[in-house]
C-alpha cells in the first residue's frame, strides 16, 4: 500500500487531521513531493479522501503541483477515474466570474482540462479530457458528465462537425 514517503502524507492517507495539524505546527511542508513527485494532495486523490484534501488546501497545499507523470491532483483524479474527487477538485479550481440568483458563470483552468497544449498547440496527453477519453475503464466514461461533456460538444460543433 502506497501512503507516500512523508509523515504528512501518511497522516492524510490515514485520515488523521490532528496529526496532520501537529506536523504542520512543526513546519512540515504541505507541498513536499516524494520520489514519485506526489504531494499530499496527490495522496489524498489516490486514497479518495476529500476531507483531508480540503484540510491540506486550507493549510497551504498547492493545486498546481505536478508529479513525475506530469499529473496535477485534478488530472490524477481523471487518470484514476475517481469521479467524486475529480468533480470536487474541478469545482475548487473553478473561479466564479459572476452569479445572479441561480445563474452563474465559472471559469475553469483549461490548461489542465483541454487536449490542446496552450504553449505549442500539440496534443496534451496529460490533460483531463485526454485521460478520460482514452481511459481503459467504464469508470472513465462516467467522468464525461458535466464540464467535459460540454467541452467535447463545443469542440465537435467548432471543429469536427463541418468535416
Amino acid at each position: 500500500m502506497y501512503l507516500g514517503e512523508y509523515p504528512l502524507s501518511f497522516a492524510a492517507c490515514l485520515n488523521q487531521p490532528e496529526t496532520f495539524r501537529l506536523l504542520l505546527a512543526f513546519k512540515a511542508n504541505p507541498n513536499a513531493q516524494d520520489t514519485n513527485g506526489n504531494s499530499v494532495l496527490h495522496m489524498c486523490v489516490i486514497h479518495e479522501n476529500m476531507q483531508m484534501f480540503k484540510l491540506a488546501l486550507e493549510c497551504g497545499a498547492s493545486l498546481r503541483t505536478f508529479n513525475k507523470q506530469s499529473l496535477s491532483p485534478l488530472t490524477l483524479a481523471a487518470k484514476l477515474a475517481k469521479k467524486e474527487m475529480f468533480d470536487e477538485i474541478l469545482e475548487l479550481e473553478g473561479d466564479s466570474v459572476w452569479a445572479y440568483g441561480d445563474a452563474s458563470s465559472t471559469a475553469y483552468p483549461l490548461a489542465k482540462i483541454d487536449t490542446i497544449n496552450e504553449t505549442n498547440g500539440e496534443m496534451n496527453e496529460a490533460s483531463a479530457l485526454s485521460l478520460v477519453v482514452y481511459g481503459q475503464t467504464v469508470e472513465h466514461l462516467e467522468l464525461l458528465d458535466g464540464l467535459l461533456d460540454t467541452l467535447l460538444e463545443a469542440k465537435w460543433e467548432s471543429f469536427a462537425k463541418r468535416k
